[in-house]
């Protein structure tokens, strides 16, 4: 059971980091778009530090300050 669910979960993130730049960013061409997800998530979720998307932004933005 916890195979499938690896599985599946590698796919999900596949798919998602295809859109995201989560993770160590290698170029600056990475950086800035790390950047400009972030500016668009972040115009999505507003204040609401409650909103389904703000753990992502806050994941992305550690990322893009590290």
């Amino acid at each position: 059971m916890l195979a499938k669910y690896i599985h599946d979960v590698n796919a999900d993130y596949h798919r998602i980091r295809q859109q995201i730049p989560l993770g160590v960013l290698h170029t600056k061409t990475e950086y800035d778009r790390a950047v400009a997800v972030l500016d668009d998530i972040l115009d999505e979720i507003g204040q609401q530090e409650t909103h389904p998307l703000a753990d992502l932004a806050e994941t992305l933005a550690l990322s893009i300050e590290a």
